[in-house]
């Protein structure tokens, strides 16, 4: 049953088109879709989103809960301000949820790039799995390419009202999950991870990169 928590803000995963992945497994995505693959996830993608807004769990009823519209009102000002200075990444940013895994897309000082922490915890038996990546956004989509604990991974995101899908290839299949609504970025987000010496570099990474969870400076 797909279902959101209004108080926990918890987010259920919705997978589309053609592969179907465990809610709490990410793994490797072997390439990034071809062209022709792209197209055909952005239309199932838009195909499904009246279908999102209707459905009481994925609509925006939520927004009727004042701590939720809090929330989504502090995310729309931070992308309205990165807007401005830096408009092809202004609208991925943001902490995108989907039950036990998760996306948060950083700004960076680097225009056009953005910093992507991937992290899910351990659940069921499967172990938490945390990854930084960089991503460069060009044409309305954000690529990375990170390592997951399969292997290096590709994937795509693009942004579609208040949906995010990630396009991956698994077993030469192309498909596209979409996390619904958005959390404001904090601090560098603690990964799951057990191992000090990964989450020690993925800081390090991160502050190397020059990622922020500030306004942007305006010259």
């Amino acid at each position: 049953m797909k279902w959101i928590s209004l108080f926990n803000f918890t987010i259920n995963l919705i997978i589309l088109g053609t592969c179907s992945l465990p809610v709490f497994a990410q793994v490797q995505s072997e390439r990034y879709p071809t062209d022709a693959e792209i197209q055909r996830l952005i239309v199932e993608f838009r195909r499904d989103i009246p279908r999102f807004r209707a459905s009481p769990d994925l609509g925006g009823d939520y927004l009727k809960h004042p701590r939720q519209k809090q929330l989504f009102d502090q995310v729309k000002l931070f992308e309205r301000a990165w807007s401005q200075v830096d408009p092809a990444i202004a609208p991925f940013l943001g902490s995108w949820n989907a039950g036990a895994p998760d996306w948060s897309i950083y700004p960076s000082t680097t225009k056009g790039r953005v910093c992507v922490i991937f992290n899910q915890p351990s659940r069921g038996g499967t172990p938490s799995n945390s990854y930084f990546s960089l991503g460069s956004v060009s044409n309305g989509q954000l690529r990375i390419k990170g390592e997951s604990f399969t292997g290096e991974s590709s994937r795509i995101f693009i942004r579609e009202s208040n949906y995010l899908g990630v396009m991956s290839v698994i077993n030469n299949r192309p498909g596209i999950s979409a996390y619904v609504w958005r959390t404001p970025l904090t601090n560098f987000i603690q990964p799951s991870i057990t191992d000090p010496q990964k989450s020690s570099r993925m800081l390090q990474q991160f502050n190397e990169a020059g990622c922020t969870t500030s306004l942007p400076n305006r010259r």
